[in-house]
């Protein structure tokens, strides 16, 4: 397997590899990286976004990426 289905909010994509690496694209003409994360664990389930939050299910842990 390697990643999840990517997901989209806010004007982004986020794409999820099952190494454990977020990356967050502008969608547009051309490929814009917006940032990349690694997670130092894999990734075992599709991330759902709620809200301003992005939720990450790793093997060990649930991660939560947003604004307060």
């Amino acid at each position: 397997n390697s990643g999840t289905p990517p997901v989209a909010a806010d004007g982004k994509i986020y794409l999820c590899s099952a190494p454990g690496t977020i990356t967050v694209i502008k969608p547009g003409d051309t490929l814009q990286t917006l940032s990349a994360t690694s997670l130092d664990q894999r990734i075992v389930a599709t991330p759902a976004i709620a809200g301003n939050a992005l939720y990450v299910r790793a093997e060990k842990q649930l991660f939560v990426f947003g604004s307060k």
